[in-house]
């Protein structure tokens, strides 16, 4: 072990790994998730393709309970203009 100028304390020679988060963990399993399904998808591996051309098709035709409100869109505004007029009364 070595010393700094000045100090009377040993450094130590290696230092301990930091631990790592859960968080951390978490995105890192789902980054290499998502890059091992691209890599398979770009081998051109079977249920790739099929996986792929089938949420294709939920997303050019979504259930019923998924898609968006279709008739009056006035009723949009109902919900900024309520916000706006309660913001300028306080």
């Amino acid at each position: 072990m070595t010393s700094c100028k000045g100090s009377s304390r040993p450094l130590p020679l290696h230092q301990p790994l930091p631990r790592l988060q859960l968080t951390t963990l978490v995105l890192l399993e789902l980054g290499l998730g998502v890059v091992l399904l691209l890599i398979l998808w770009i081998a051109g591996i079977p249920p790739m393709p099929q996986l792929f051309d089938q949420l294709d098709q939920i997303q050019q035709h979504p259930p019923l309970w998924l898609q968006v409100p279709m008739g009056s869109e006035s009723y949009l505004w109902i919900y900024p203009v309520v916000l706006f007029v309660s913001a300028w009364l306080i």
